[in-house]
Parts: structure tokens; sequence; C-alpha cells
């Protein structure tokens, strides 16, 4: 999601996975060019759906959310008459994509089946994608244009970012781009 902050959902489902979901989404962003090269990022609906299903929602639950922007109660989802209907065209259309892209980043074949949400956050974490703790100033990586690739995990605004650069001597900055 670029130029922007995660979305709840995301953030909740990087809580509860302990999974990096800008690098995730990232790394998707790039999947998803393998089949789709002239797309730039995850669709909205695509990274929700994603970040729902790392969270445990059910396919249900998650079709309601696209539908009513909350997530349900057990009543909602009783109440709601197209429970069914919505579900599948969710299942067809989200789950196909967010699969395939899945299933590449994990090196399976096309024709396995997804494994479950918890086997997908185990396969993650092995690969790398484990959120780490807030990074120092001091792990910061410079390019040969003098350029600074600096990541920030947690609550900061773009004015303490650019604070702390100026406290370390960087008076004329430049934020390029806020995940």
């Amino acid at each position: 999601m670029p130029e922007q902050e995660l979305c709840p959902e995301c953030i909740e489902a990087e809580e509860k996975s302990a999974l990096d979901l800008v690098r995730l989404l990232e790394k998707l962003a790039d999947v998803k060019r393998q089949y789709y090269p002239r797309t730039e990022e995850l669709s909205p609906n695509e990274i929700r759906f994603l970040c729902l299903s790392l969270c445990s929602y059910s396919i249900g639950q998650i079709a309601y959310f696209f539908k009513n922007h909350k997530i349900p109660k057990y009543e909602d989802l009783l109440a709601e008459p197209d429970l069914k209907k919505m579900s599948n065209n969710v299942n067809a259309e989200m789950s196909k994509r967010i699969s395939l892209y899945l299933k590449k980043l994990l090196d399976l074949f096309d024709d396995e089946r997804r494994p479950s949400w918890p086997e997908i956050i185990r396969r993650l974490k092995e690969l790398g994608y484990t959120k780490k703790s807030q990074l120092p100033l001091n792990n910061e990586k410079k390019d040969d244009n003098n350029k600074v690739s600096l990541l920030i995990e947690g609550n900061i605004t773009l004015e303490e970012v650019a604070e702390i650069f100026r406290k370390n001597g960087k008076r004329d900055i430049k934020i390029r781009r806020i995940i």
C-alpha cells in the first residue's frame, strides 16, 4: 500500500501472525506482476482478503466485511440472507488470486492445494517474513547515491522521522515512500 500506512486489517494481521506485512505485501506484489505485468500493487481488496485470512477469519466473515465494512458478529452472519452467494463470490475472486500468489511465493505447484492459513504463516516465517522489532537508526543502509533506506516499525509520524534525521545532521531530506 504505497504512500500510506497499513490498514487496520493489516495491523491486526501483523499483530496476530507476527509477520512483516510490509515486506510480504511488497513481495506478493512482485509475484502478482509476474502474472499481470501492468499491475503495480495488490488491490486494496486483495490486501484486505489476505490480512483478514491471516487473522483466521472465515470466508463468510470476510465476505460480510467486504459488503458491510465491518467484522461481523455471529448474529450478523445469521441475519445475512446472501451470505452463501457472497462467500462464493469472494472465494472465487480473492481466494483464487491470493492463493496463486502465495503458492508461487511458497514454491508450490499450481495444482497443489493451498495450505491452511496457520501453515502459510508458519512457512512464511520460515522464509524470513517474521516481523522484527523496531530497528535503531544505526541500522540504516546507504546506497551509492547518498540515499538512505530506513525501516522504522511502530507508530511514528513523518515529522518525528524528519526530526530524527535533522538531529543527526541531515537537513535536506525527502521522504519518497511510506508503506
